[in-house]
């Protein structure tokens, strides 16, 4: 089963730039609702329109399997694994994915807009995130393991 790991990022540049980077020759990166190579760009231009500049800018998640999963399935197909866990998690959110087993294990680095294209929903309000963050956690965790699942990993 993938762990997964997140943090808030405040700088989105260099968030996005940290995921999309070249870590070996076996990388695979693509998005959603977005271009990999414009995601700053276009992460900036969502919430410029949501008149949402401020705060956290990026989620940035690392979903890991272990050595002995990371031989069960391709690497394309650990691609599509985050691919599915991120529309199910943070569905409207644009995302930008890439794949590398360059530690010994496959990993994927997820960078998510924290504000939603269509509708300006933040994914966080620091207001409340005291109160709620284990429900969040518990949520990804929930969605993870369901598309591990489905995959036929343990």
């Amino acid at each position: 089963m993938a762990i997964v790991k997140f943090k808030f990022k405040d700088n989105l540049e260099k968030s996005v730039k940290y995921v999309t980077r070249q870590r070996g020759d076996d990388g695979l990166v693509s998005s959603i609702d977005c271009s990999a190579e414009n995601a700053t760009d276009e992460f900036r231009s969502v919430k410029r329109f949501h008149n949402k500049e401020g705060g956290n800018q990026v989620l940035h998640l690392i979903q890991s399997w272990s050595p002995g999963e990371s031989d069960k399935q391709s690497l394309e197909e650990f691609h599509d694994l985050g691919r599915q866990f991120a529309e199910k998690a943070f569905p409207g959110h644009q995302a930008v994915i890439s794949t590398h087993n360059d530690k010994g294990h496959v990993h994927n680095h997820i960078a998510i807009n924290t504000i939603a294209a269509e509708t300006g929903d933040r994914i966080s309000n620091e207001r409340i995130w005291e109160k709620t963050q284990e429900k969040f956690v518990k949520r990804l965790h929930r969605i993870n393991d369901e598309v591990c699942m489905d995959a036929g990993l343990a």
